[in-house]
């Protein structure tokens, strides 16, 4: 059985992002050589998730207005005060934690992604 590991880095620019990943990961499973498979897609900080659907900006809106509302910026939540050197990520946590997943299993086929879209 053939595997390959790679890993994607992005940097955000402002508190919360949602990054379409679909075609940087088709490129990783093509420059791969990996035909038939599994890949991995996997948010390597507790602070970031995964997620599979539609690349819709008003789906993107509406989890945007979700998320502040179950994690409203600027609460003195109580990690701030017993969280060690990460003393304001409270926020962070919450909404990577109501985040689909942090690690999603598809499928590669023909040497490409499956369906649906990453972020």
């Amino acid at each position: 059985m053939k595997t390959s590991t790679d890993y994607l880095w992005f940097n955000t620019k402002k508190r919360q992002e949602f990054i379409r990943i679909t075609d940087e990961v088709a490129s990783v499973v093509k420059k791969s050589g990996v035909k038939e498979g599994m890949v991995l897609v996997s948010a390597m900080h507790i602070t970031a998730a995964v997620y599979v659907n539609d690349w819709e900006s008003g789906l993107i809106d509406d989890f945007q207005v979700w998320l502040e509302k179950l994690a409203p910026a600027g609460l003195d939540y109580r990690h701030h005060q017993t969280g060690g050197q990460c003393r304001c990520a409270s926020q962070a946590h919450v909404d990577g934690a109501s985040g689909d997943s942090s690690d999603h299993i598809g499928q590669a086929r023909s040497g490409s992604v499956g369906t649906g879209v990453l972020c």
